[in-house]
């Protein structure tokens, strides 16, 4: 048994034995839509899954029983079915049963009684009959930058058709049926297959995914991804998937420390910044090592039912930062809108998405963000621009990070779902260890113009060490020392509270917050490995030794400790340079850093680390 075999195994003993704990259906907190069932069909699933792969025969008649039940519910209620946030969440999970348990399982046929398996498979039936069309499936004008509502929603729903038909065309209760707009299930399935081929082709060729980085949404996505790779009879479709997979994993193991992604993301809800917070720890732990197991949660299982096995290089850079050093990282991933970009259907620029990503990356810290245009935020995918984050992650502890984001615009006409969120709100400049932000003009934003806040986390002791010295606030942790500047006015709060969604104030975490009391006023913030100085009060020193941010005629010019000059331009339509450079300039790289490499839009990407290579190739060979 390998590593990461060892660790799959960790992960399933976590809950074996534990009899099924069913969630209930719930009410929705949108106005006309229906309820959710996401989080009781994930309960049912988990368990049945968990069940069948550890052999806990106890449990078989619990696992069959929820499961016509959840099929059942679904036949039942349409509504619920066919919103957005319930059914195919959950999908291929519940296909992952029928594949290894059902009459035609790989693994132990049978275990599914037929009742169960029956009602299971008329459930799919009858979505594919309702919902499966051949134009969801266009790539060739679109080379599959239309997006349906999200990007994970549009993968989710793709590959939920492609893995339904595969599985029901195999019953001869419905053989090669014909869907409700008049295509057999052959045609959607063969469709499906070469869409999803060229979509994995085009994130892998053009720096992943839109939702950039997100803790959250990533994992949605790259839950489909394994589904691509275990539930197909397409060699192809296999390998392609495995190829995602290993590029995704490698963009982690270069930019983590303690197992929590660095740089900057997007869609990061608040809740979501102030820790090291990641929905995908599971499959991060299991394919790299990093991080540690935990309570398996939606679609845990995904990554412990796969055959996937993440490249031993891949690992092996993730678990020793002291090796990979200090460098720079760039990518240029999708987020300008074209002309189409109206919901539900978003349509992508093909051409130069608007963004260069960078981080900074050293054996202690992580510092990144999103360099782009002050532009308006209709400009943008809605996925690209809501609750964008940047800031530091620390080596010294898993939720060790500065973050500096404003927050979202509290107004009281806001309504209670989306008072955690804002779209376009902040525009920033970064170069090595030195980064300068601001608030976007609130026009350009929806839910935002809030003054900047920095989140200063207590774990690490970085809200235990501020300290103000000469116009700056200072605080370290072990291995790296922080100055923030911010221009105007500021507070410093150590008792952090917030209003949540349904207007309770809660405390917002265990950290401090610096809150700036102007909207215009820029933050500078300069990090240091304690490599490049004897002691921290040399670091101390050395910032107070040099010339302050200098604000005129609404341009904030500022010299770094490391030597660049920053032109950072205050009003609404100014940009930025950096040495003399703009740094939302096009780059040709898709990925760029000292391992990873691979030009925009050309099917090759290397990786290259402790003398080996890997070099993936995604471009569709078979017709």
């Amino acid at each position: 048994m390998n590593s990461q075999d060892r660790r799959i195994r960790e992960c399933l003993e976590i809950h074996r034995g534990e009899p099924l704990d069913r969630k209930p259906v719930q009410e929705t907190p949108w106005a006309g839509r229906p309820a959710i069932a996401r989080y009781m069909t994930t309960s049912i699933v988990n368990f049945a899954l968990r069940v069948f792969i550890n052999g806990e025969e106890e449990y078989y008649d619990v696992a069959n029983t929820n499961l016509y039940e959840n099929a059942r519910y679904y036949r039942e209620h349409k509504n619920v079915r066919d919103d957005r946030d319930s059914y195919y969440w959950q999908l291929g999970e519940q296909i992952r049963i029928l594949y290894h348990y059902g009459r035609f399982g790989d693994r132990k046929s049978g275990l599914l009684r037929d009742e169960t398996e029956l009602e299971m498979v008329h459930m799919m039936a009858e979505y594919l009959y309702d919902n499966c069309r051949m134009d969801f499936f266009e790539y060739e004008v679109s080379r599959t930058w239309k997006i349906h509502e999200s990007e994970n929603h549009h993968l989710q729903r793709a590959n939920a058709y492609r893995m339904q038909a595969m599985m029901v065309q195999k019953y001869p209760e419905y053989g090669d049926m014909m869907c409700g707009d008049g295509h057999r299930l052959s045609e959607h399935l063969k469709a499906s297959t070469r869409f999803l081929k060229e979509w994995i082709c085009e994130r892998g060729r053009k720096s992943l995914l839109v939702e950039c980085a997100s803790p959250l949404y990533s994992k949605q996505c790259l839950k489909e991804a394994y589904h691509l790779y275990d539930i197909t009879e397409d060699m192809e479709l296999r390998s392609l998937a495995g190829q995602l997979l290993d590029l995704y994993f490698a963009t982690v193991a270069q930019e983590h420390l303690n197992g929590c992604r660095g740089g900057g993301q997007a869609r990061v809800y608040p809740w979501c910044y102030r820790s090291g917070f990641t929905a995908f720890h599971v499959g991060h732990y299991c394919a790299l090592g990093i991080g540690r197991p935990a309570p398996l949660d939606e679609n845990d299982y995904t990554p412990l039912d796969s055959d996937y096995r993440c490249p031993e290089l891949i690992r092996r850079m993730a678990q020793d930062p002291e090796m990979r050093g200090t460098y720079e990282i760039f990518s240029r991933p999708a987020g300008l809108a074209d002309a189409q970009n109206h919901y539900p259907d978003y349509s992508a620029e093909k051409g130069y998405g608007g963004i260069v990503r960078y981080s900074y990356c050293t054996p202690h810290f992580i510092m990144g963000t999103l360099h782009f245009h002050r532009r308006p935020n209709h400009d943008w995918l809605a996925i690209s621009s809501q609750n964008r984050v940047q800031g530091i992650n620390f080596g010294s502890d898993r939720d060790a990070r500065i973050v500096p984001v404003p927050r979202p615009n509290p107004k009281p006409e806001r309504d209670r779902v989306s008072m955690g969120t804002a779209y376009n709100h902040w525009f920033s400049a970064q170069k090595e260890g030195c980064l300068i932000t601001m608030p976007m003009p609130e026009e350009y934003t929806v839910h935002g113009g809030e003054p900047m806040s920095i989140w200063v986390s207590s774990p690490g002791e970085l809200a235990d060490h501020l300290e103000e010295k000469g116009g700056w606030i200072f605080t370290h942790t072990v291995g790296a020392y922080v100055a923030i500047y911010a221009a105007g006015e500021y507070e410093i709060d150590p008792d952090c509270m917030e209003r949540n969604s349904f207007d309770q104030l809660q405390p917002m975490g265990s950290g401090a917050q610096i809150r700036c009391k102007t909207g215009d006023a820029a933050v500078v913030i300069e990090a240091a490995d304690r490599e490049m100085y004897p002691t921290y009060a040399a670091f101390v020193d050395a910032v107070l030794a040099n010339h302050k941010p200098k604000v005129e005629a609404e341009v904030l010019s500022y010299r770094s400790l490391q030597g660049h000059e920053f032109i950072f331009g205050l009003g609404k339509d100014d940009g930025a340079t950096i040495d003399g450079a703009d740094p939302a300039a096009e780059i040709r790289e898709s990925y760029k850093s000292p391992f990873l490499n691979g030009i925009w839009g050309e099917p090759t990407v290397e990786l290259r680390y402790a003398g080996e290579t890997i070099t993936w190739d995604f471009s569709v060979k078979e017709e």
